[in-house]
């Protein structure tokens, strides 16, 4: 597994993640280890999805909430830092 993300790799493996854990009808998905400035928009396509992990780029520092700015409905929104 790459430490070392770009940005740019990061987004294409969170890309690759979301289609393997839609091939795989996974109800898990884990980008916590991903440098993403933004979620990419196939995560909608994750029907079964219950739990996603996200690093602290998504916290905000202050209050310590989860900041996306619709979270998916009916989804439970988990991080793992």
């Amino acid at each position: 597994m790459q430490e070392n993300w770009t940005a740019e790799s990061g987004y294409i493996e969170a890309q690759r993640r979301i289609r393997a854990a839609a091939e795989s009808n996974h109800t898990t998905l884990d980008l916590h280890d991903l440098p993403l400035a933004d979620l990419p928009p196939e995560l909608g396509q994750l029907g079964g999805l219950k739990e996603l992990f996200l690093g602290n780029q998504f916290r905000d520092p202050e209050t310590g909430y989860i900041l996306l700015d619709r979270p998916p409905p009916n989804k439970n929104i988990v991080d793992l830092s």
